[in-house]
Formats: structure tokens, sequence, C-alpha cells
């Protein structure tokens, strides 16, 4: 059950006002097995542990006039693994939310691949970000977004992935920071979404530093199942990279199964580069979700995918299972 904390002040100008934080949580716990495909043998990790144990604030106080104000964060490590180690934060974000917008300041893991996109509908924790698809990173960034009917349009900077915090950033092409202008537009069963980054510290003589990427992404829920589909190009300044993503979700009941498969094209002009090559990489996932309670509920997933540190050496595909018992409070 959430915790409500509610703290009401009097303020002169704008009459009554308060503020509300709300306090939930999550633990998921179970079995991961990981195969890394490797020149002469494969090599295997497994076993129980914890996936996710966290605890997250929401607090949303009224400003008078229309706006508020929305502030979210997260501690996560709150078990036994994190003993001797320590407890680290989630995702955090300020917000200031009037008639004409949201203005927005974040840092943040921000998806990387079409993973993190609406075309990802399927069950059990399934994706191929920093599998087949590009990794996520963490990163600062401020944003505004604003609704236009059904459509919300929002333009977004974000700093390099390889400096995280107050006065800290990177003018290297590590981790390089962009500028993305993105729309997403949600109407009954329909869902579409797309976004166009443009990045900064180009480095003419690095295959892998990137220009620009478009991104385009949707799903469709027909009620007895729902599908999701995209599409990315990574332009790098040398060579370029096309990801496509289909998955899928079909409810029964408590039980919902599903799938996916990703596509990744490298065009890198013939040149090998930290083990990738021109080629096509694929992964697929089977996925399911039972929901015990509207809070409690297990998973189960299995994905493999062509490494993309190994497409250039001729590697075998890595696979991981997963099984959790997850619940949120």
């Amino acid at each position: 059950m959430k915790k409500t904390l509610v703290a009401l002040a009097v303020l002169a100008a704008s009459g009554a006002s308060f503020a509300q934080v709300t306090i939930t949580g999550e633990l998921a716990m179970g079995y991961k097995s990981t195969t890394t495909a490797g020149a002469g043998s494969d090599s295997t990790s497994s076993g129980l542990g914890v996936n996710t144990s966290g605890i997250f604030f929401n607090a949303t106080e009224d400003l008078g006039g229309g706006m508020k104000a929305v502030a979210n964060m997260g501690i996560e490590g709150l078990d036994r693994s994190e003993e001797g180690g320590a407890l680290y934060g989630t995702n955090a974000d300020l917000s200031i939310i009037t008639g004409a917008g949201t203005f927005k300041l974040a840092a943040e893991e921000q998806n990387g691949s079409l993973s993190g996109t609406l075309a990802a509908v399927a069950p059990g924790w399934l994706g191929q970000d920093g599998k087949l698809f590009a990794a996520n990173s963490d990163r600062d960034s401020v944003s505004w977004s604003m609704p236009i009917g059904p459509v919300a349009v929002a333009v977004k900077h974000s700093e390099s992935a390889a400096g995280l915090g107050e006065g800290v950033g990177s003018t290297g092409n590590s981790g390089q920071g962009n500028n993305s202008i993105s729309a997403k537009y949600a109407a009954g069963a329909l869902g579409a979404y797309a976004a166009y980054n443009l990045y900064d510290n180009k480095d003419g003589g690095t295959f892998l530093t990137l220009d620009n990427k478009l991104t385009l992404a949707g799903s469709y829920d027909l009620g007895v199942a729902k599908f999701g589909l995209g599409f990315q190009v990574a332009k790098k300044v040398k060579g370029s990279t096309t990801d496509t993503y289909l998955s899928f979700a079909v409810p029964f009941g408590a039980l919902t199964v599903g799938g996916e498969w990703g596509n990744s094209k490298d065009d890198l002009d013939g040149t090998v580069v930290a083990g990738r090559a021109d080629g096509t990489r694929t992964g697929m996932g089977l996925g399911a979700s039972y929901a015990l309670s509207k809070r409690t509920t297990v998973l189960v997933g299995y994905r493999s995918w062509d490494n993309v540190a190994n497409s250039g050496l001729g590697y075998g595909k890595d696979t991981q299972t997963r099984v959790y018992l997850d619940h949120t409070f």
C-alpha cells in the first residue's frame, strides 16, 4: 500500500496550498543465468539474487496560479547484496508544470535503443538494450515539453554520459552529449513516437562517433493482443547502424505471454571497430508474466543475441534466462 505524507501550508499570496509526498517501493528477486559466447568455448554465470530493491519518492506541490512543482527520486540497493558496498540513487527529476508546458531538470538513465520505446510491449522484462542494441546511459538533462492535442512535443539537451553531477561534464567524444526534439502520440489503442538526436563532440577519425539518430516507434492494442514496431538509424561520422525491433504481448487473464525480435545492421565501410564489422546481427526473446495480485507478479524471460563486440570475430550467440518474483508497494 502506498504511504502518503501530506503537509499543509498557508501562503498569504495564494491562499491554502499543499505539498504531497508519495512513497513507493519494489523488490524483485529470483534467478538469472547468462551464457557468453567465446572464441574457444562459452562461459556461463548463474545464480539466485536480487534484481531490484528500492524505495521511491514522488513529491507534488501546488504553486498556485495553475502551476505545480513535481520532484522524483529514489534509493536502490536495499538488500544484503549491497552489504559492504554503497547504496545508489535512481533517476531524479524536478519539474515545473504550467499551462504552457513542463520545464524539467533530470539526472536519469536514458534509453539508447528501441527497447526503451513504445515498440517494447513484450512481458517478462525482455529488451535488447546493451545486448543486440546500444546500451542505456546515465545523463544530466534539461527539457521543455508541451501537449498539442493528443501529441506531446519535447525539446531536450542531454549532457555527456562520461560525466554525471553538478559542474561535471566532458568535452571529449566519449558518451557524447546531444540535443533532441521528439513527439509522442497517444489516443485510444494507438501510440506513436518520433525523435531526432543531434550529437556534440563529433570526431572525424572515429568510426563509432555519433552524428545524428532518427527513431520511429509505435504500438497498437487490438485487445486480444498488443504489437510494437520500431525503426532507428544512427548515423556515425563514419558508417551507420540501422536497427529494427518487433514485439508482441497476448493476455490470457492473469497470464500474459509474448516475444521480441530485433535486427541490427552495421555499415562500417569494411572496417572492424572494437570487434564490430559490417553485417547484420539478430536477437530474440520469449517472456511471460503471471499476476498473483495487483502488486505481486511472477516473470519469466529468455533472450538471445549476437554480441555487438563479437560480430567481427565470428562468435556464437549470447543467451540469458531470468525468473523473478516481483512485488511493488
